[in-house]
């Protein structure tokens, strides 16, 4: 791969997670059911965030899943999991997002307590607030303007396909330009 947007182009419409950390230093694991925005120096450090994924894995649960939404149907085990294992989890709402959460960890892992593994992954992305907080995450395309913007042209010609918001303005045109959280 030799541009950011081929890393991208290959996992389009594959389920793919990665992580982040917040201002506490707790972890969350963020799935983007194929479709979801991936900071461009996350998508850069793959290898890091496979092997970090390898390593949760490993990790023994020891805590309880506290689900945002138990009414939410579908299967959501893996991010149960996950929260069991004192991650935060969160899920891409397709089409146009955002982020959201679907289970916290009733007692949360800080960064500290992790393998290195998942440290290094973790650090990729540094949330500048609380998960416990936030029910929702809306991530830009690109965390920094690195100037290419053509990895951003190529999803859009792409993405024409994909339904439209409410407003007629398509998902990839309302994602905010930098990370923020809404209120719960």
């Amino acid at each position: 791969m030799t541009q950011d947007g081929d890393a991208r182009s290959d996992l389009w419409g594959l389920e793919w997670d990665f992580l982040a950390v917040d201002s506490a230093g707790h972890v969350a694991v963020l799935s983007s059911a194929g479709y979801g925005p991936i900071p461009e120096l996350v998508l850069a450090a793959r290898e890091v965030v496979g092997r970090a994924d390898d390593a949760i894995e490993a990790l023994p649960t020891f805590t309880q899943a506290v689900r945002d939404n138990p009414e939410r149907e579908g299967n959501f085990s893996d991010w149960y999991s996950l929260s069991e294992r004192g991650l935060f989890a969160y899920d891409w709402n397709l089409w146009h997002g955002p982020y959201k959460r679907i289970a916290s960890p009733a007692e949360p892992l800080n960064i500290s307590s992790l393998p290195e593994q998942v440290q290094a992954a973790a650090r990729l992305l540094q949330i500048p607030y609380l998960f416990a907080g936030a029910t929702e995450l809306h991530l830009a395309h690109e965390l920094t303007d690195i100037g290419d913007r053509s990895a951003e042209r190529e999803s859009s010609e792409r993405d024409e396909a994909r339904p439209a918001s409410e407003s007629g303005r398509p998902w990839w045109l309302r994602i905010p330009r930098a990370v923020r959280g809404l209120r719960s």
